[in-house]
């Protein structure tokens, strides 16, 4: 699968994982959710040291919980990480011999592709020079 930014650089995925942030028992919180996004960052470091994370929105459900585990609030269900990579962010005579790359994490409410419309417009509106490494390939 390959992204064309509004800058006019194309990305490229390159893996792609996600799993289901579901809760068996009790309601979605706060403190939950934290544990959620810290687990996908916690994956997503594994492929590129400084992840980018589109933040979910918390939906808040009309609940009261204990106080420790924060309000009652929801994110979409799906996690999913992604690594992406590109041509390099050099412009010198030397350019064709790096590559760059960034991993993505976001929530979605469904699996599989195709990404979120809302999350594709985030990654179109990118700067990928300000969130990707370079490196010599």
């Amino acid at each position: 699968m390959q992204i064309e930014l509004y800058s006019k650089r194309t990305i490229y995925l390159k893996k792609f994982y996600q799993w289901s942030n579901g809760v068996l028992e009790g309601y979605p919180n706060e403190y939950l959710n934290r544990r959620y996004i810290a687990h996908a960052l916690e994956t997503a470091e594994k492929m590129h040291p400084k992840p980018h994370l589109f933040t979910p929105q918390e939906i808040p459900l009309n609940v009261k919980l204990p106080s420790f585990l924060g309000k009652a609030v929801e994110i979409p269900g799906i996690a999913c990480v992604a690594y992406f990579r590109s041509s390099g962010l050099r412009k010198d005579d030397d350019a064709p011999l790096y590559e760059s790359y960034c991993s993505m994490v976001w929530f979605q409410e469904a699996y599989g592709l195709p990404i979120d419309q809302e999350i594709l417009e985030k990654i179109k509106t990118l700067e990928w020079e300000s969130v990707a490494t370079e490196y010599e390939i």
